[in-house]
């Protein structure tokens, strides 16, 4: 009965079912869409956090590595190491180069979050005095790298199996937005799909190419200029959690 009621209603302008039993196929087919949907999403959240998971393990792996190598004094050898551990002493050498230098200018941007980092290394320096080569002495004995790139990457899995409140609320504005130029507009949504499916591919497949780029231009430049450096932290900093929303809605 509801369905009949439904299809009596016959909206202006809208080509709208006109039995029940049509409308009762049509919230069938939405309903499909919607558990197709939930397994893709869940099939991802299970590879994400495989991965992640695989990606910890690999870096307490190398940690330990290389622990081992200094005690042996032979951690300078990177061309026999394995190539998880050769990419792992190539960050941490851009980290020590370059990032502690971007550290380093917290002390005038971000004050407060500079002498929390000071004070945590243990530093004996005053902050407001302590000098770059200083800070960089401190993060060699006291950061650990690994434990550093672990939370991040549990972090980022966290914020991509769950939907934050940002991203379910941009799917409620753009759903509403193609449901008003469905109902007010007459756009047919059939005929924009493409569009928006190849854009959404577009969009995944020029991040993956962006990150590619600068991870292997990273990794395989010896002496890595500061500013490049600083550059892609700036960059992905700024618009990472803005690309992450995006690709969640689509």
């Amino acid at each position: 009965e509801f369905f009949d009621w439904l299809a009596d209603l016959h909206p202006d302008g809208v080509h709208a079912p006109t039995e029940g039993p049509d409308y009762l196929h049509t919230f069938e087919a939405v309903h499909m869409q919607l558990f197709v949907g939930m397994v893709f999403y869940f099939a991802l959240a299970f590879r994400a956090v495989q991965g992640s998971c695989a990606l910890t393990r690999e870096l307490e792996v190398v940690r330990n590595t290389w622990i081992e190598q200094l005690k042996a004094g032979d951690a300078g050898e990177v061309i026999e190491d394995k190539p998880a551990l050769q990419r792992f002493k190539i960050w941490r050498s851009h980290f020590m180069q370059a990032g502690v230098s971007q550290v380093m200018s917290w002390r005038i941007d971000k004050p407060d979050s500079f002498y929390k980092v000071v004070e945590s290394m243990g530093s004996m320096h005053n902050p407001s005095d302590i000098t770059e080569e200083q800070l960089r002495t401190s993060f060699q004995g006291c950061f650990s790298f690994a434990t550093y790139l672990a939370l991040c990457v549990s972090e980022a899995c966290e914020d991509i199996v769950e939907l934050r409140t940002a991203s379910m609320c941009a799917i409620v504005v753009i759903k509403g937005l193609l449901a008003f130029s469905f109902r007010y507009m007459h756009v047919d949504i059939e005929a924009i799909s493409p569009f928006i499916i190849g854009g959404s591919v577009l969009l995944a497949a020029s991040i993956h190419g962006t990150t590619a780029t600068v991870k292997y231009n990273l990794e395989h430049s010896e002496d890595p200029s500061r500013s490049s450096f600083g550059f892609c932290g700036r960059f992905f900093g700024t618009i990472d959690w803005f690309v992450l929303r995006m690709l969640q809605c689509i």
